[in-house]
This record gives C-alpha cells, sequence and structure tokens, in this order.
C-alpha cells in the first residue's frame, strides 16, 4: 500500500475459521467508531461547544453517513480558521480530514462486506469431510453491489482476510493521532 487508504492486495489465503474473519470485523468497526468519537470531540472543539452539544447540532446529528458528517467538520474548521488563522494548523486538519476521509471507503467495505466461505479446490476428488477442511474464510462485497466488481462483474474489488483487516484497524488506530492532536489544539483555544 503506497497510500494508507488503499486497498490492500488480496491474499493468497483466508482464515481458517470464519470467527477469525468476524473478529477482525469487529475490531476493525470498533477502531473506527473511535475515531468516530475523536470527530466529534474535533467538532466540539472547533465550534467551542460541549460535545454533547455539538453532536446535538441538527446538521452534525442528522448526518447519517460519514461524507456528510466530515463535510460539517469541515465547513467548521472554514469557520474556526476565519477566526483564528493558522496555516499550519490548518494545513495539519485538511491532512488529517483528507486521511479520515480516505480510510472511510475502507470502513465502508469492511461494514458492508460479506464473509465469504470458500474453497481451497485442488483439482482432485475428495470426499465432503476433505472439503470442509479446505474451507477458507473471506470478507468480500455483496453480490449485488456491482460497483465493488470489476467489469466482468466476477473480479471483487477487494477481498480481505483477518491479516488485512487488522491492517485496515491499524491505520484506522494511526488516524486518531492527528485528529486527537487537532483536539487537543482546539479545546486549548475553546477553553482559555
Amino acid at each position: 500500500m503506497s497510500n494508507p487508504w488503499d486497498i490492500p492486495a488480496a491474499p493468497a489465503t483466508g482464515d481458517a475459521d470464519a470467527s477469525i474473519t468476524y473478529a477482525a470485523v469487529g475490531r476493525a468497526l470498533s477502531a473506527w467508531e473511535r475515531l468516530e468519537l475523536d470527530l466529534i470531540m474535533l467538532y466540539a472543539g472547533l465550534l467551542k461547544q460541549r460535545p454533547l452539544d455539538a453532536r446535538r447540532n441538527p446538521k452534525y446529528l442528522e448526518a447519517n453517513v460519514f461524507r456528510t458528517r466530515m463535510a460539517e467538520v469541515e465547513r467548521a474548521a472554514r469557520c474556526y480558521f476565519i477566526l483564528h488563522p493558522d496555516q499550519a494548523l490548518e494545513g495539519d486538519f485538511r491532512t488529517a480530514s483528507n486521511l479520515v476521509t480516505n480510510l472511510s471507503s475502507r470502513r465502508h467495505e469492511i461494514a458492508h462486506g460479506i464473509v465469504t466461505p470458500l474453497h481451497r479446490w485442488e483439482g482432485t476428488s475428495e470426499g465432503l469431510d476433505q472439503a470442509l477442511r479446505k474451507m477458507m474464510y473471506l470478507l468480500g462485497p455483496p453480490t449485488y453491489r456491482q460497483k465493488w466488481f470489476d467489469e466482468d462483474g466476477l473480479t471483487p474489488e477487494f477481498l480481505y482476510s483477518s491479516v488485512e483487516i487488522d491492517q485496515i484497524t491499524r491505520q484506522f488506530e494511526l488516524a486518531r493521532q492527528p485528529v486527537l492532536g487537532l483536539v487537543a489544539v482546539t479545546w486549548q483555544q475553546a477553553y482559555r
């Protein structure tokens, strides 16, 4: 991956047990939700409000998709930087905003993907017992989401084992650092 938000290469093999894949999905979605909580804290600092009040702002509260919530945070940031000009801090905000917005695509795939059993067929006739032992599990797009498949309609845009999901989870966790740095600065300014 050249950018933290790039789709990881498809794995050579999947997870031996579906519960391993499901656990990785849970870790990823929890890490993303922690990042969303950090964004609420940042939004509150930009508005000079308590987090609960900022979260109740109708423009934020009614935003049921991430990109709409992020657009509201960016709007608050534009107003903040007019009142508190700081090019370096504004650059840090733009970098963090770009990172989180691009990572949201990976979150979307994980949240709306489906854990699928695949058979590692080796070209021999084998009984059901042997076939079941060779099952592997990957997270991929549901078949009704054609935008997540190549033009042939058969090749998925992404396939993740727990290894790839955990790599993405790590990127979610790393993205918290610049957001929390911005939270610290905006809160310091808000409560002087």
